[in-house]
């Protein structure tokens, strides 16, 4: 694959063309130059070109396409703020209609565009080469925070919005250090380096460096949340903009607590893996290849990430294409075997054909059993799951799903959809195309028996065996929050009315707070290259919700449920949030044989309508005039007696007379 880089002003170092260049090998050249091989050789002879667009490269950069023909893709990346408008004449927009590709450094830029051209960008990290230098701080000295002011902002506006007594409180704890924004990058890399902590009020527009320093030299960032770098290494420590009370209990709790520091530097380290520059390359390359479909053959293992070279593939169909109005679920499993019968029938019957699993050291023959399996593309890898969880299923959902949708789900969650008897999957995939949609708000629904044994079963029928279900306990908060934001806090409403909930039936039985009982999920996704998925095992970013919600039947009692609780305890096999909630579960169901729900609100399921109806889901007129629209047009014929010769079963019966009884 042959790339160039055009220079228009002299060239730097840290510009995004230059970074994405010296990561995919180009040779840097001079606008003439490149006319002059062209017009010599009667074509241009390179793959792909690469130019950062300024105010000063749009004068030429709109007659590109016409001196490289259509052979050669044109690659453009935006930094900072768009250039000016340039009247009449339109050059801007010439510039953007002869790009391939358009590379944004910040999802804020991505808006700005769309909102002022209908242009769609794409942001991605630019690919920073690792420091070789790093540090260990000595575990008795003071931690030092670096304060890292912009223009205007001095020591004092960091005292005024800390609070009196935090910033006292913060001064005696730790060595505190403000670095003026006019400090040079060589400098400002110096003074990270001995830090434990780094503060940043407001976003920079430095490609991300600094988050990237900070993961190098083992400091924890703590940053405006529309530093978008922050959010991929350091998402738990980001904050609003106008939320410093947030920020000033981050300052106070990572100044106090030394294995919490720990704790999110290995997160923020494990995270860079996945955005190395061969990573960052792979993804480019995607987004280019649904541009230009004749552009995929040169993603090839020169430019893997060196996560997918631990995911190895193992059985069933290694490259597939599926349509835009199917979907192709994508699970990460462990010990499934409970599970797995019902989820594939289930999935069967709603009209998937691409199923693709991850194994994560299952020791209980699931592999094996999906292997055998011919609708099941199988990998396989030991990567630990506390670490990995997010870029594992990412990973796959980039490699197999570009420009359609995916189910992310888990083994044990059966996904479904008001009016799902009269509005096929397919029928909902193009309805959400229609709204611009791009991924759907759901909810876990803890299934379960008055009786969940423990013993091992055949054949075992999820949706016979655990048919009750109980909504009383269920805890109701706006969608964006403090804790949820940095994961899904750039994502679009289809309406205010869309909550967060948490909570239920698990937090009933086993206690603690609601909020260690997350509900709410993002399963259904169009990856449509700016949507972000997977950035945290319930979310996905940059997504515009549909008007109405989904539902995740979540069959967590089955009869392996304790000895999962007793592996993961003893493994410690999830992040220290999610193993709190294991501990609850050892701790509740101990040595006995079954675990006994008694819920008096409890009710048996009869489909999603029923959950509609008890405000669990919610829908808009508009999703409802489309079940309406798609029940009419498939309303059997009616006898001369008024009787349907026939009627497919229905969602719709009363509790206790549906499919599910």
């Amino acid at each position: 694959m042959d790339i160039c880089r055009v220079v228009v002003e002299l060239p730097s170092p840290e510009s995004a063309a230059a970074l994405w260049g010296r990561a995919l090998g180009a040779r840097s050249t001079g606008l003439a130059e490149l006319t002059a091989l062209v017009r010599e050789l009667g074509y241009c002879p390179y793959d792909i070109v690469l130019l950062d667009v300024t105010a000063e490269s749009c004068a030429w950069a709109a007659e590109l396409r016409g001196i490289i023909g259509r052979r050669s893709a044109i690659v453009l990346f935006l930094t900072g703020a768009l250039p000016a408008a340039t009247g009449s004449s339109g050059l801007f927009e010439r510039t953007l209609t002869a790009a391939d590709l358009v590379i944004a450094s910040s999802y804020e830029l991505c808006v700005a565009l769309r909102q002022r051209s209908g242009t769609v960008a794409y942001e991605l990290t630019a690919p920073l080469t690792p420091c070789t230098e790093t540090r260990g701080l000595s575990a008795g000295l003071r931690p030092q925070l670096t304060i890292v002011g912009h223009c205007g902002y001095t020591f004092e506006h960091w005292l005024r919005e800390m609070g009196r007594p935090a910033s006292i409180w913060l001064c005696l704890r730790s060595r505190v250090v403000f670095a003026e924004h006019t400090l040079s990058p060589a400098a400002l890399r110096d003074l990270v380096r001995t830090s434990a902590l780094v503060y940043l009020p407001k976003a920079r527009e430095d490609l991300g460096r600094l988050a990237a320093d900070c993961v190098e030299a083992g400091a924890v960032l703590i940053a405006e949340r529309r530093y978008d770098a922050a959010r991929r290494y350091f998402s738990d420590t980001t904050f609003g903009e106008r939320d410093r009370a947030w920020s000033r209990k981050l300052s106070l709790w990572l100044v106090a607590d030394q294995r919490a520091r720990e704790r999110l530097q290995e997160g923020a380290r494990r995270r860079l893996e996945s955005h190395t520059p061969a990573a960052q390359v792979a993804r480019l390359l995607l987004r280019l290849r649904t541009k230009r479909p004749e552009f995929g053959a040169f993603a090839s293992s020169e430019h893997t990430p060196s996560l997918l070279r631990r995911i190895e593939y193992r059985s069933g169909p290694r490259h597939f294409v599926y349509d835009e109005d199917e979907c192709a679920v994508v699970c990460l499993v462990r010990n499934g075997k409970d599970h797995l019968p019902s989820f594939l029938q289930h999935y069967r019957e709603m009209g998937v054909r691409r199923f693709v699993f991850l194994d994560n050291l299952s020791d209980d023959g699931t592999g094996d059993w999906l292997s055998t399996q011919p609708d099941v593309t199988l990998y396989v890898s030991d990567l630990p799951h506390k670490h990995y969880e997010c870029e594992m299923r990412r990973a796959l959902v980039e490699l197999h799903c570009q420009g359609r949708f995916c189910l992310s789900v888990d083994a044990d969650e059966l996904f479904d959809y008001p009016g799902s008897s009269q509005l096929s999957l397919g029928q909902l995939l193009r309805y959400l195309k229609r709204c611009g949609a791009t991924a759907m708000a759901g909810y876990m629904l803890d299934m379960f028996d008055t009786v969940n044994a423990f013993q091992s079963r055949d054949h075992l029928d999820l949706k016979r065996a655990y048919p009750y279900y109980d909504v009383s306990g269920v805890k109701r908060s706006p969608y964006f929050t403090e804790h949820s934001s940095p994961y899904c806090g750039h994502n679009t409403l289809g309406d205010a009315t869309i909550e967060s909930l948490s909570g239920g039936v698990r937090r009933r039985i086993f206690g603690g707070p609601s909020s260690e009982y997350l509900l709410t999920k993002h399963p259904l996704i169009f990856v449509d290259g700016t949507l972000e998925p997977v950035t945290h095992p319930h979310y996905s970013d940059r997504a515009v919700l549909a008007d109405a919600t989904c539902v995740l039947y979540h069959y967590k009692f089955t009869p392996s449920f304790q000895r999962h609780v007793e592996e993961s305890c003893r493994n410690a096999r999830y992040t220290p949030f999610a193993q709190r909630q294991y501990d609850r579960y050892r701790r509740g169901i101990r040595r006995e044989r079954a675990l006994r729900i008694d819920a008096p609100l409890a009710e048996r399921l009869s489909g999603p309508e029923q959950l509609l109806e008890r405000g669990f889901l919610w829908a808009s007129d508009r999703y409802r005039d489309q079940l309406r629209s798609a029940t009419a047009a498939s309303a059997p014929a009616i006898t001369s007696d008024g009787v349907a010769p026939s009627r497919r079963a229905s969602l719709l019966e009363p509790a206790g007379r549906g499919i599910w009884s």
